[in-house]
């Protein structure tokens, strides 16, 4: 994972953090999220001030967009669409929540939350920390290899099983074969002997006569 960590010291030298102290930031949590793709993460953004006019989520670095418009108080929402069906708004007081969903890896950057509030009737800009989120791609499991490992297993098994009960049988109806030709030996030598028998008892007789 050595590419990961590099990504990550790249993203946070390349957008370093803000002050909290600066009157026009909004802080943002948690400032580094890794995520494995297809999962779900939470950005919060904290304004210093309520009445919240509008916020933009955008995504930089990789590739800059407006990930999400807001306005109203969460009422009317614009989705980017890259995101449709993959991200959640919350909004109460000044606290705002972002749910990304079935993360991709392209989903990789820095997410700031830049809006506006109304101070003394007037209004001012905000500008977000950012959170930079890191997307992996997903581990593949061994499940696959294992069950065709367990099928191979199983299937020879089953081979060397048939091959025995085949040697078994095969050596039974061989045995069955032989007592039958050595049964049948045996009946003709007595057939033999009872035919020479009545030929010499016949020949016995006649001589005499």
């Amino acid at each position: 994972m050595a590419w990961m960590f590099a990504m990550d010291l790249l993203l946070l030298l390349h957008f370093p953090r803000c002050s909290a102290s600066e009157e026009n930031i909004i802080l943002q949590e948690p400032a580094l999220i890794t995520a494995e793709e297809g999962g779900t993460v939470n950005i919060t953004c904290h304004f210093k001030h309520q009445n919240i006019l509008g916020m933009y989520l955008r995504r930089k670095f990789i590739k800059d967009m407006v990930v999400l418009y807001v306005t109203g108080q969460g009422k009317n929402k614009t989705v980017g669409a890259e995101y449709k069906g993959r991200i959640e708004y919350f909004e109460q007081q000044n606290i705002t929540t972002i749910i990304l969903q079935q993360l991709q890896e392209n989903d990789s950057g820095n997410y700031t939350c830049d809006g506006a509030v109304l101070i003394n009737q007037e209004p001012k800009l905000m500008k977000g920390c950012g959170t930079i989120l890191v997307v992996t791609a997903k581990k593949r499991t061994k499940c696959s290899s294992s069950s065709w490992v367990l099928y191979i297993l199983i299937t020879e098994t089953l081979l060397l099983a048939a091959a025995l009960v085949y040697f078994i049988l095969s050596h039974v109806d061989a045995k069955k074969y032989c007592q039958k030709e050595k049964g049948n030996e045996a009946q003709n030598m007595v057939y033999e002997d009872m035919s020479f028998s009545l030929r010499h008892d016949t020949v016995a007789n006649q001589y005499e006569c």
